[in-house]
């Protein structure tokens, strides 16, 4: 016995499955999918399995009425029970498409309602019933309906279309947060609702509990001033002073409208906190966001449950979480300081991040000659306006190669300067020695040249190359 569908379904013996669609003339399918007999004396849909071989083949389901049931397979089973439950007494079969989901598999199912249904026996689909349906709101207002033969919930024919109904006054309020008719009143509940949501959000940043659900309150509301100006059964009927407030649903948050959700810092003022997550802490704590520029105008932090967020520094930070991830916040009463330096330490990375220049590579010397140095550049400072520069210098890495690379301190920038310029125009003069040497058809001397008019501490730097070089 089956009481569920699972995503994927055991592929079965061929068998071809005979059955008219949409009254149209029968079609022959083959069929790899299981059959099942469902068992109408329970409330829950149980299945019961049907060999292959207790099946004729062809299946002729021609004389019954087939219901298609299509979309995600986990859901099928709950379509053909809702089904069953509008339409007591169905006799026929369900043909229970591929499903559509992503991980379904299978050739699809039928579900028949009886044996009879298997033996090929004319079973009555009922008779059909005129009925409107096709229920809809139009622009202006209007609630139209389609009269029309129906028979289980399909149209078999359209005899009118367009007639317009009495929605009633639930039926208004209840579109008045939804989809359908345009309506001065509605855009006005909107625009109440969305300041309602706001100053609810700004209470709960420092209150525990669940937000109120302020769309049936206005309905509630707007219910009770429609009853009272008369009976309104249409849209065009609703009365054009009709208005709702935000002080008529929740007074108490309009009156605090000015501080709610809002903290007062010391050498700042007041200023509004939000509900963010923090890191290593589950769920969101309040949070107040501020500019560098803010940043030196507070005086003091007196919160150890409000984190502090900078713009400019874009979340980046230890201090940005309280205790949770900030030791620093529950250090004693004047703990500003310590906040500050982390915030100043946070500000040089970014700036650092942002600005500092990147390596040069310039390719070999003596192709390329030996390049000039760029300016040093100021990259940031920190708060007390001290300046941080970097200074350009050449460089012969051993695994990048030449390149004009950074250096905080000059005098290391320049030695590595001077080392390499040295190299490279060792390598210059080398290179041209022995091209000379080339073209005089002279043979390659195994001692490094001499170099007449350098200085003794160059010549001394020189053969420390040798070595390198001579390997080349």
């Amino acid at each position: 016995m089956v009481t569920s569908l699972g995503w994927s379904d055991p592929v079965e013996d061929k068998l071809v499955l005979r059955y008219r669609r949409k009254g149209e003339a029968c079609e022959d399918n083959n069929f790899q999918g299981s059959v099942y007999i469902i068992d109408l004396g329970t409330e829950e849909l149980k299945l019961t399995h049907i060999e292959r071989e207790q099946l004729p083949n062809p299946l002729d389901l021609t004389r019954v009425p087939v219901i298609g049931i299509g979309g995600k397979r986990k859901w099928q089973h709950l379509r053909v029970r809702e089904f069953l439950g509008a339409n007591p007494g169905f006799s026929g079969a369900f043909l229970l498409w591929p499903g559509s989901g992503n991980w379904d598999l299978g050739e699809g199912m039928l579900f028949v309602t009886s044996q009879e249904v298997i033996e090929g026996k004319r079973i009555s689909g009922g008779r059909p019933e005129v009925q409107l349906t096709n229920f809809r709101w139009e622009r202006d207002g209007r609630y139209l309906a389609d009269r029309c033969k129906m028979l289980h919930g399909k149209v078999l024919e359209t005899l009118e279309t367009g007639l317009e109904q009495e929605p009633g006054l639930a039926l208004i309020v209840e579109t008045m947060f939804g989809y359908g008719f345009e309506h001065p009143l509605k855009s006005q509940l909107a625009a109440v609702l969305c300041d309602l949501r706001e100053l609810e959000t700004r209470r709960l940043v420092f209150e525990a509990g669940s937000p109120r659900d302020f769309v049936a309150e206005i309905k509630k509301l707007i219910t009770t001033k429609l009853e009272a100006s008369g009976d309104v059964r249409r849209v065009s009927e609703i009365p054009v002073d009709i208005t709702v407030e935000a002080e008529e649903i929740a007074p108490e948050l309009v009156a605090q409208c000015e501080t709610l959700g809002t903290v007062e810092i010391p050498g700042v003022g007041r200023r509004r906190a939000v509900l963010q997550s923090t890191q290593n802490k589950s769920g969101n704590t309040p949070v107040v966001t501020v500019d560098l520029e803010e940043v030196h105008q507070i005086t003091n932090w007196p919160f150890t449950n409000i984190d502090l967020r900078v713009k400019e520094i874009d979340g980046s930070g230890p201090f940005n979480g309280s205790h949770w991830s900030a030791p620093i916040f529950q250090e004693g009463e004047n703990r500003w300081p310590a906040i500050l330096g982390e915030i100043e330490k946070s500000w040089v990375r970014v700036q650092r991040d942002r600005n500092y220049p990147k390596e040069m590579l310039t390719g070999d010397p003596v192709e390329n000659g030996i390049p000039a140095l760029p300016e040093m550049v100021k990259w940031g400072e920190d708060f007390s306006g001290q300046a941080f520069v970097t200074y350009p210098g050449y460089e012969n890495h051993w695994r990048v190669g030449w390149r004009i690379t950074w250096f905080e301190d000059a005098e290391e920038a320049s030695s590595h300067d001077f080392v390499a310029r040295q190299k490279a125009a060792y390598l210059i003069r080398y290179d041209l020695y022995f091209k000379d040497m080339a073209a005089e058809g002279k043979e390659f001397p195994l001692s490094m040249p001499s170099m007449d008019g350098m200085e003794q501490e160059n010549c001394r730097r020189i053969h420390e190359f040798c070595q390198e070089i001579e390997g080349l």
